[in-house]
């Protein structure tokens, strides 16, 4: 094909992938663990409320010392990149979803485009633009990229990387960049480092020349300098309690006593993540994807047999097979949750892309084959289109489960805390907490009293309120909702357990004589109100919060103290 021609083709995919990726990316709630992470880029403070997943902050928060400087140089369970990246964006566009998820949408698309490249290089341009346009319509990449988690930035990097890597054979200074962007991955993700045993194992059975590059060395080199921060971090970590961050000790296999719970590591037995693995793979793709790929699979299984694929491709079904060899063991070792399993979708789409183009190249001198094969290519496009929007952008989805939609709606389904934080917005804005709560750590004090002095310097107008919330909260929807403004913005937002041992220590008067005027009961439809509901809903203006659907969700009773 025309380089000139796949140019425009590739932009239509790459015009057709945005649009998949942005139009309503603010629909659905924030429930998933992209709270733990946006929650926590907003002041780019280590805290996320998690009782049993303490942080280096909290430890030594009153210590005599003060906050170790190291502190600063990463996360418990994370290295730092992606919390900078949604800061920045969160700076710029607003404290809410769209901000914290527009990173994962333009390293979504760059993922797609790097799909196109490597497609073009290890196989034809043709194999790379129909890669490319599945990666741009299957639901599981449209998925990762519509949520602020970091997989969408990983894939990326592994792509990046991995595309300089293959490029290092004729131009060695590609060594250089493919170790500067496996850098930049480590500290966005610790699974990016699947890319060294990638890089290493087909070094060493298909390129041992490589061994004698300068280049190949300082490129490996400078992805080490790059995460150094990170191995500072850990080393300081290591000397002040004897034990690495999270995401390491768990590696180690080590269980700190201030992680007793380890949430997203009960992965089961060996062969637990086996049995689940295809299970979960399906889940969180098409019929006709899964359909395809199975296909591709075995068409492929049988070329290799006969090594007719090695001598029409060589080189990139080599590295192509390494890497996805290695990337299905990764899924076997951290488990095949649903958004590890993204991390396959690049492999997956680069299977079917090359499978395709040998199938029109049978049929194409055959008239009416060609344009069955058509009609049923573009009939499987269409359908991952329709998937994709069915399970991700529409409100709510039509039809039945893992036939017309994905899983991988639950992961940010429409329940209506998107409502119940648009209203909390309104209701707040242009005002600034009169009275607030002391908080338990002094690092949060500081951050909220400066929060609540530029609200006042703004011209904000002293509020006295406070709000109790009662009923089954989802924890992430509540995180960002609301304690997010309780800790970031001042505002006294508590649990009605809280309240309640408020006034059993401070009195019944406590509130008034505080200096409160009003009251915000905010309850879920599912809590049926007992006499400490009806003490606050009593007399008072009720609000109803409804989701898309139009169902009630949340009741807000406002009263005068």
């Amino acid at each position: 094909m025309n380089k000139s021609y796949a140019s425009y083709i590739i932009l239509a995919i790459l015009l057709l992938a945005g649009f998949l990726r942005l139009y309503g990316l603010n629909r659905g709630d924030a429930i998933s663990d992209e709270v733990l992470l946006s929650f926590r880029a907003l002041e780019m403070v280590d805290f996320d409320e998690g009782d049993f997943q303490t942080t280096p902050l909290e430890w030594f928060d009153r210590s005599p010392g003060g906050i170790p400087w190291w502190t600063g140089l990463s996360f418990h369970d994370h290295p730092p990149l992606v919390f900078l990246i949604q800061n920045i964006f969160m700076q710029v566009f607003g404290e809410n979803s769209l901000a914290f998820r527009l990173p994962s949408v333009l390293f979504g698309l760059g993922s797609v485009y790097l799909v196109y490249l490597l497609g073009t290089i290890l196989f034809t341009i043709e194999a790379g633009l129909l890669s490319a346009l599945f990666m741009a319509v299957t639901v599981n990449h449209v998925y990762i990229s519509r949520v602020g988690l970091q997989e969408s930035y990983v894939i990326f990097f592994i792509l990046l990387s991995l595309y300089y890597f293959f490029k290092a054979d004729k131009k060695s200074k590609n060594f250089i960049y493919s170790g500067v962007n496996l850098g930049l991955g480590l500290l966005a993700k610790y699974t990016v480092g699947i890319v060294y045993p990638i890089i290493l194992t087909y070094t060493l059975l298909f390129k041992r020349e490589y061994l004698r590059r300068s280049k190949f060395w300082i490129g490996g080199l400078l992805s080490l300098v790059i995460f150094l921060p990170v191995i500072i971090y850990n080393i300081e970590m290591y000397r002040a309690v004897g034990h690495f961050d999270f995401q390491i000790s768990a590696m180690l296999g080590n269980r700190p006593a201030v992680w007793p719970v380890q949430p997203g590591k009960e992965i089961g037995t060996m062969a637990d993540r086996l049995m689940a693995y295809i299970p979960n793979l399906s889940y969180t793709n098409s019929p006709a994807f899964m359909l395809l790929f199975a296909i591709s699979t075995i068409f492929g299984l049988f070329l290799a047999f006969k090594k007719k694929i090695f001598v029409k491709y060589g080189d990139g079904m080599r590295l192509f097979l390494v890497s996805f060899a290695w990337v299905a063991l990764l899924m076997l070792l951290i488990g095949p949750q649903f958004r590890f399993l993204t991390l396959l979708t690049p492999f997956l789409c680069l299977s079917v892309g090359p499978f395709i183009c040998s199938r029109f190249d049978f049929v194409r001198e055959k008239k009416y084959l060609k344009i069955v094969a058509i009609f049923i290519f573009v009939a499987i496009i269409v359908f991952e289109i329709f998937y994709s929007w069915n399970s991700e952008i529409a409100l709510y989805p039509k039809g039945e489960m893992n036939t017309f939609w994905s899983k991988l709606r639950f992961e940010n389904y429409n329940w209506g805390y998107n409502e119940l934080g648009a209203y909390m917005e309104k209701e707040l804005a242009g005002r600034a907490p009169a009275l607030s709560f002391d908080l338990r750590h002094d690092f949060l004090g500081k951050i909220r009293d400066e929060a609540v002095t530029r609200a006042i310097d703004s011209g904000a107008e002293p509020y006295s309120v406070f709000f109790v919330w009662d009923g089954n909260f989802d924890e992430a929807g509540k995180l960002w909702t609301l304690d997010r403004l309780h800790i970031f913005h001042g505002w006294p937002i508590i649990s009605m357990p809280q309240y309640l041992e408020m006034l059993k220590i401070n009195g019944e008067d406590f509130f008034k004589i505080s200096g409160f005027k009003k009251s915000y009961l905010i309850l879920m439809n599912n809590k049926v109100p007992d006499d400490n509901d009806r003490a606050l809903s009593d007399n008072a203006e009720k609000i109803i919060i409804r989701n898309p659907k139009g169902d009630e969700v949340f009741y807000l009773y406002i009263r005068s103290i």
